[in-house]
């Protein structure tokens, strides 16, 4: 195989270029990140015609330009390849293109007088030559009246669909998310109207006329496409079917004057779209914030280009829904939040203590709010201090102190008073936090709830002495969280790998099959810098080890591990010949003695070596006089 991966891209281009290189290598090149490589590859005459196909539609100038087209053009210009690459090329002419469109679209003008039963029968034959139809609607040489010729046979054929069909694509694209051109389950019928209203050749009278109220419902599915361009937007827009404009006003799109049009809709549902729409300007949000439909109002505070005027403007109606929108927005002030914080509703209320823009001050007012949501919002708001969620670790409610234990600013000091709540949700939270001292954590292993000891052994902050010792544990469960736990040391692992329980062992076994990757990687010698400064911070000791024993780890990731809370990873660190003497001093007074005695014994094998190297280099000089 030929090896180009030193070449620089002048290389490759003139190697994809010459006429002399093999059919091989081009081959590897056609797949060239650089797209002058490939497109070089595309118009070159030694190139097979598999590859000239892949390449077909990236570069379909440069195929029908490469001189190999030429003859197979004469040899055989019925096939699908030669057909599909003069209807994609824009260098086409009219007549070609017009000649394609009459010889790839005859069944539907036949078809046309058809019955519907009939009519099925000839999807199949669209179906196979979807991609040359496709290739000529998009296709921007292609002229408008073959464009118009086209749109209207497909608009045929549209309306001989089922209304059942045409539902149930239009459910799917609502349930499954917008649709792409690259599902094959999309209707054929509807991806080619689709290319050719997209096509700036199309005549927009053309469209115009054949979005009549009878395809509503596949116009609705076409609305939704994100790809549907702005132009034929604005033409659905005045379509008479609500939902064909609901699902105008929801895309991205939408140019501005159209949804200024639909602004002024009669239907608040599509009012309430346009609002949410992220192309909406500040002149529409503040018409629609006086909409007589709450629901709109509500959707003008959904939206983060909302300003702060229509903000304070809608905070201020008695309206709930609007301005519980207005306290979930990020982009609320500080004061608005402020107000809306003495609001009578809890919801909204709830919003505001949830609000990452809320004040220090609004969240200790809401800190004694009589209402246990809001209380649970200031729990959880991590801008809340730590003094708030003290106060709140003592609340009555145990859904306020358990968001308390999940908030990251709650001190250490609150966790160990809640490490003994009452409430075993809670100190199973406080198990789980992965800040938690070892401490609380080694107390919490020893307690009476096996849902607590289970919180404890799924932490990944749990230390391997704690984890062996959970390993024995009579709940299934429990073992099972230390099998599945990554910084569960390998002889805990190979032990529950033959636990009595097929799940812990199975869990066990899959752990045992990640660390042991982990721990090969670290142990590698051509592992890369960046990988074995990432595994150095690993939370499996035996990770962390097999790093320290790697002799391309680098003086700086060492330093780090010399300091490693485990003592066998410090062993590791002080047995590899990469280690600093410096480092070495430092681990030669290490408080365990197994450390001291290694890093003694290698700074003493370091100095032979040095010595034995002066000795070798002064034999040489020796040598030479």
């Amino acid at each position: 195989m030929f090896n180009y991966d030193n070449l620089n891209l002048e290389a490759r281009r003139s190697i994809a270029s010459s006429d002399d290189t093999p059919a091989e290598v081009l081959q590897q090149l056609s797949v060239d990140p650089d797209p002058g490589v490939r497109q070089a590859v595309a118009i070159n005459p030694n190139t097979p015609v598999e590859i000239l196909e892949k390449l077909g539609e990236e570069f379909p100038e440069a195929i029908t330009a490469n001189p190999i087209f030429n003859v197979l053009l004469l040899e055989n210009p019925d096939s699908k390849f030669v057909r599909l690459s003069l209807a994609r090329s824009s260098t086409t002419s009219e007549e070609i293109l017009a000649r394609l469109a009459a010889l790839d679209n005859y069944f539907l003008a036949r078809s046309s007088t058809t019955s519907v039963g009939l009519f099925t029968l000839d999807y199949d034959y669209f179906f196979k030559n979807e991609e040359i139809l496709l290739a000529i609607a998009r296709n921007t040489s292609t002229p408008p009246e073959i464009l118009a010729n086209l749109l209207s046979e497909i608009g045929l054929a549209l309306e001989r669909i089922t209304q059942a069909q045409i539902y149930n694509y239009a459910l799917g694209a609502v349930w499954g998310g917008p649709p792409d051109d690259d599902y094959p389950e999309i209707p054929v019928y509807q991806r080619m109207f689709l290319a050719i209203c997209s096509n700036i050749n199309t005549p927009i009278d053309a469209v115009k006329k054949i979005c009549s109220d009878s395809l509503s419902s596949s116009l609705f599915q076409l609305a939704l496409y994100p790809s549907v361009s702005s132009r034929i937007l604005e033409v659905f827009a005045d379509n008479k079917d609500y939902n064909v404009r609901a699902a105008v006003a929801r895309n991205s799109n939408c140019l501005l004057q159209t949804l200024e049009k639909l602004a002024s809709d009669d239907d608040g549902h599509v009012r309430a779209l346009v609002a949410i729409n992220s192309n909406c300007s500040l002149q529409i949000l503040e018409k629609l914030a006086s909409d007589d439909d709450e629901h709109v109002r509500a959707s003008v505070a959904i939206n983060s280009n909302c300003s702060l005027q229509t903000s304070e403007k809608l905070a201020s109606n008695k309206y709930v829904e609007s301005c519980k929108e207005v306290a979930r927005n990020r982009n609320t002030s500080p004061e608005i939040l402020e107000k809306l914080g003495n609001h009578k509703d809890s919801y909204v209320r709830t919003a505001v203590a949830s609000n990452h823009n809320t004040s220090l001050q609004t969240l200790e007012e809401l800190a004694w709010d009589l209402h246990y949501s809001v209380r649970c919002a200031v729990g959880r708001n991590p801008h809340s201090s730590p003094q708030i969620l003290e106060e709140l670790a003592s609340d009555d409610n145990r859904d306020v102190r358990w968001n308390v234990v999940s908030n990251c600013n709650t001190s250490l000091q609150t966790l160990e008073k809640l490490a003994n709540d009452l409430d075993s949700g809670v100190r199973c939270e406080v198990g789980r936090n992965p800040y938690s001292s070892p401490q609380i954590l080694e107390r919490l292993a020893r307690a009476d709830n096996g849902d607590v000891r289970k919180s404890v052994a799924s932490n990944r902050n749990t230390s391997p002495e704690i984890l062996e010792k959970l390993a024995s544990d009579g709940n299934r469960d429990v073992r099972w969280s230390v099998a599945s736990n990554h910084n569960t040391s390998l002889q805990t692992l190979e032990k529950l790998a033959s636990d009595l329980y097929l799940g812990v062992q199975r869990a066990a076994e899959q752990t045992l099959a990640t660390l042991g990757v982990r721990c090969e990687v670290g142990r590698n010698r051509n592992t890369s810098p960046e990988i074995l400064e990432k595994l150095a911070s690993d939370g499996n000791r035996d990770v962390r080890k097999s790093v320290a024993s790697n002799r391309n780890t680098s003086p700086e990731i060492l330093e780090k591990l010399a300091s490693d809370g485990d003592r066998d990873v410090r062993k590791s660190v002080a047995s590899n010949r990469n280690t600093s003497p410096e480092i070495l001093e430092k681990l030669a007074s290490d408080l365990y003695l197994g450390v001291q005695r290694i890093a003694k014994q290698t700074l003493k094998e370091n100095e032979f070596s040095r010595k034995l190297n002066r000795w070798e280099n002064s034999s040489s000089s020796r040598s030479a006089w």
